[in-house]
């Protein structure tokens, strides 16, 4: 990267480039056809009604990698609105939602971690860009306010850089390089 980085910044990229791609097999997957079919054809849907602009700019990418960021999407809007959605039974939500995400063949009725799954595995997005995104839609648990610009910006680190990160896997990027630019537009 061409300009310095700030003091804020250090520790984010730190955090993006802890994130190797993981050494995933061929295809343990054992979905069927149609349920992946309907999983995408689901997070299209979710996608299509709460992101608009998303929805419009995912259409410019060959169908395979739309497929896959629609269903990014619809990851992670399920991953925040279980949290922001609030309830009694939240945490335990939140508890099997992520216990869904960390199978590699989630149950065939969850249509959102079914696609998910196929998309990070035939994407190889690094399994702790996942993480750090589901830590820090949790920070919204226990934290509104943010005292400096380097807590805010660890904040959006975890909710929206992660996110640029996943999304360069199915997109595609040529080297390390484009780590840095990914965290900023996050």
């Amino acid at each position: 990267m061409h300009s310095e980085v700030q003091a804020w910044e250090a520790p984010l990229l730190s955090l993006a480039y802890q994130a190797q791609p993981e050494v995933m097999p061929d295809d343990p997957r054992q979905i069927h056809r149609k349920t992946l079919f309907r999983a995408y054809a689901y997070c299209n849907a979710m996608t299509a009604a709460n992101s608009r602009s998303f929805y419009l700019a995912s259409r410019l990418l060959p169908k395979a990698k739309r497929r896959a960021t629609r269903a990014l999407y619809a990851f992670c809007r399920v991953s925040d609105d279980i949290i922001d959605e609030g309830g009694a039974d939240r945490m335990e939500r939140w508890t099997a939602w992520r216990h869904r995400l960390e199978l590699a063949v989630p149950p065939v009725d969850d249509l959102v971690a079914t696609a998910w799954a196929d998309a990070r595995l035939r994407y190889r997005v690094p399994g702790r860009y996942v993480e750090q995104l589901l830590d820090g839609v949790a920070a919204d648990l226990h934290t509104s306010r943010y005292a400096t610009f380097a807590d805010l910006a660890a904040y959006s680190y975890g909710v929206a850089s992660t996110v640029a990160l996943m999304s360069m896997h199915i997109i595609g990027f040529t080297s390390n390089d484009a780590i840095p630019y990914a965290v900023k537009l996050g």
